[in-house]
C-alpha cells in the first residue's frame, strides 16, 4: 500500500490485494498469484499526536528540572565563592570607621580564604604599629609636658632674678644720682674756671650715664613685671595735653643731641581716661626711639582725636626699619643692630614694653 493522501485527521493508504503464490509438486511450474481487488486503508492522526506530545512534554519537565538542579548547583556554588566575600568587605569597612579588633572570619573557597587572612595579618600589623605610635606619643607628651614645666619654671625664676637683682640695683643708682646732682649743684656756685668746668662736664656725664642706666635697669624690671602678669592698670581723667608736653620736655635733649626738629601736636580731646603713667611711658619709648634713629631730620608727635577716640602717631625721617624686621620690632632684647659694634646703644625692651 502507498500513501496516495492525507488530512488533518488520517493517512489515506491505497493498495492492490493478491492471492499468495502457490508451491507446485515438483516439476510443475509455479502457479501465479491472482489479483483479487484494491484496499484504503485510513490511519487516524489522533493516537500518533498524543505520542508525541507526551514525549514533548516529558522531555521538556526533565530538561527543566536538570537546569533547575544546574542553577540550584550553580547558585550554592556561587554563594559559597560570594559570601565570604561580602563578609570581607563588610568588615574592611568597620575597619575604616575605626572598629576596634576587625578581622575576617576565613571560610569559603581557598581564594576567599587566603584574601581574609592576607587582611587579618594587615591588620595585626597596623595595630602593632598603632599601638607602637601611641607609646611614642605618651612619652614625647610627658617630655614635652615636663619641658614645658621646667621651661615655665625656669621663667619665672628669670622673672624673679631680674626684679631681685634690678631693684636691688635701683637703690645705689638712686643715691649715685643724687650725689651727682648735688655735686653739680654745689659747683654752680664756685667761681668760674677750668677746673669747675671739667668737674661740671664730668659730674654731667655721670648723671647722664647713670640715669641712661637707671632707664634700662626700670625697663627690665618693667618687663618682668609685665612677664608675671603683675602690671595693674589705674584708669584716671587724664589730660593730654600736659602728658604730651611732659614727653616732649623730656625726649627734648635727645631730639637736640642728634639735631633734629622735635614738634608736636595735637587737637580735639582735652581728657581720656586711660592709666597716665603708662601712657606716658609708651609715648616716650616711641618717640624716644624716633629721635635715636634719626640724624638732622624731623620727628612728629601728632594726636589727633576723632569720635571720642584719642590716636597717637609719631613719624620720622630716620633711617627706617627694613622690611623683614619690622615683624620682630617687638621682641624683646631685639635690635635691627645686634652685633657688639653696634652704633646705637639701647636694650630692645622699649617696644616689647610698649606693646
Amino acid at each position: 500500500a502507498r500513501l496516495v493522501g492525507e488530512d488533518s485527521d488520517f493517512w489515506h493508504f491505497f493498495g492492490p490485494v493478491r492471492t499468495l503464490p502457490e508451491l507446485s509438486p515438483v516439476g510443475e511450474s509455479e502457479r501465479e498469484a491472482e489479483l483479487l481487488g484494491h484496499i484504503q486503508i485510513s490511519m487516524a492522526k489522533a493516537p500518533l499526536n498524543n505520542l508525541t506530545r507526551t514525549i514533548v512534554i516529558s522531555n521538556t519537565m526533565v530538561a527543566l528540572a536538570v537546569a533547575g538542579l544546574l542553577l540550584a548547583w550553580l547558585a550554592r556554588r556561587i554563594r559559597l565563592l560570594t559570601d565570604p566575600l561580602k563578609d570581607l568587605v563588610g568588615v574592611m569597612l568597620d575597619a575604616r570607621q575605626g572598629a576596634e579588633d576587625a578581622r575576617a572570619a576565613l571560610a569559603g573557597p581557598e581564594e576567599a580564604r587566603n584574601i581574609g587572612q592576607v587582611f587579618n595579618e594587615l591588620m595585626d600589623e597596623l595595630d602593632k604599629h598603632k599601638r607602637s605610635l601611641e607609646s611614642q606619643v605618651a612619652m614625647r607628651t610627658e617630655e614635652l609636658r615636663q619641658a614645658r614645666d621646667q621651661a615655665f619654671s625656669a621663667h619665672r625664676h628669670k622673672n624673679e632674678f631680674m626684679a631681685g637683682v634690678t631693684h636691688e640695683m635701683r637703690s645705689p643708682l638712686h643715691a649715685i644720682t643724687s650725689s651727682v646732682q648735688l655735686t653739680l649743684n654745689e659747683l654752680e656756685f664756685l667761681p668760674d674756671s677750668d677746673t669747675v668746668e671739667n668737674l661740671r662736664q664730668h659730674q654731667g656725664v655721670m648723671l647722664w650715664e647713670a640715669n641712661n642706666l637707671l632707664v634700662r635697669i626700670n625697663q627690665i624690671l618693667e618687663l618682668a613685671r609685665v612677664e608675671a602678669g603683675r602690671l595693674e592698670v589705674t584708669l584716671t581723667e587724664t589730660n593730654i595735653e600736659d602728658v604730651l608736653r611732659h614727653v616732649e620736655k623730656t625726649v627734648q635733649p635727645l631730639a637736640a643731641e642728634n639735631n633734629n626738629t622735635l614738634s608736636v601736636k595735637h587737637n580735639g580731646l582735652a581728657t581720656v581716661v586711660t592709666d597716665e603713667d603708662k601712657l606716658q611711658q609708651i609715648l616716650l619709648n616711641v618717640l624716644s626711639n624716633a629721635c635715636k634713629f634719626t640724624h638732622d631730620g624731623d620727628v612728629l608727635m601728632a594726636a589727633p582725636c576723632g569720635d571720642g577716640l584719642l590716636s597717637v602717631e609719631v613719624r620720622d625721617s630716620g633711617i627706617g626699619n627694613p622690611k623683614e624686621e619690622q615683624r620682630r620690632v617687638f621682641e624683646a632684647f631685639r635690635q635691627v643692630d645686634m652685633s657688639d659694634a653696634r652704633r646705637y646703644r639701647g636694650t630692645g625692651l622699649g617696644l616689647a614694653i610698649t606693646q
